[in-house]
């Protein structure tokens, strides 16, 4: 991500990068398809970093239980 929403929403963030995103592409989204507009959304700052978090508690919890 970036230093402020308005920074990350014009120069977008890094998925090659992010830890929660990495997780995702590793570990628990095997929908190539979901994953690739995640990526997209993300690097062009329409997904937030704590929405990034969000989708993969999402997934973590689902694990858990």
């Amino acid at each position: 991500g970036q230093s402020t929403i308005e920074e990350h929403r014009t120069k977008g963030g890094n998925p090659d990068v992010d830890v929660s995103f990495q997780w995702l592409k590793i570990l628990f989204e095997e929908d190539d398809n979901k994953l690739q507009q995640i990526y997209d959304d993300y690097k062009s700052g329409k997904l937030l970093t704590g929405e990034l978090k969000i989708i993969l508690i999402e997934k973590l919890v689902k694990f858990l239980d």
